[in-house]
């Protein structure tokens, strides 16, 4: 009798256990999706600030909105790879992949942004100011985390 209340105390507790769902973790496609928006916003603002860049317009009124939308895109995307953290099975492989897609999103920005600070000198401290190289640190880092190997890869690309 004993026995058989034990048992049935058991089967209880493994049937509770059993229903704990267990979070699927996530592949690298969802980390290339993060790129692939990342990429997308900045396709959007990049050129806008090139333009006025190289037409000679460009004045803090006009880069400064700009400039806020690349910030508020690579935070985006790092709060985006933050809730990936630690949820992603990759292999070396993945970080090849993912450092391919990452690598001419970060050249662009970079080309963009020596491009305002080459051609106008008066407004290297409006990209000081920015946030941008903070936001590029933590898109970078988040990378990082979530695909292991990244930063050595986009390194020596």
């Amino acid at each position: 009798m004993f026995f058989t209340r034990v048992f049935a105390f058991a089967v209880f507790a493994v049937s509770l256990v059993s229903a704990v769902a267990i979070k699927k973790r996530a592949d690298v496609s969802e980390v290339l999706g993060v790129v692939d928006i990342l990429k997308s916003s900045t396709d959007a603002i990049l050129p806008q600030i090139d333009s006025l860049v190289n037409s000679n317009a460009a004045t803090q009124a006009n880069i400064s909105p700009h400039l806020a939308s690349l910030v508020e895109a690579l935070n985006t995307a790092s709060t985006s790879l933050h809730g990936l953290q630690g949820n992603v099975d990759t292999s070396s492989s993945d970080a090849n992949e993912v450092a391919n897609a990452v690598a001419p999103v970060f050249t662009k920005i970079n080309n963009s942004i020596n491009n305002l600070e080459t051609k106008d000198p008066n407004l290297v401290s409006l990209v000081a100011t920015s946030g941008i190289s903070t936001a590029l640190d933590t898109v970078l880092t988040g990378w990082e985390i979530v695909v292991a190997g990244v930063l050595q890869l986009l390194s020596g690309l």
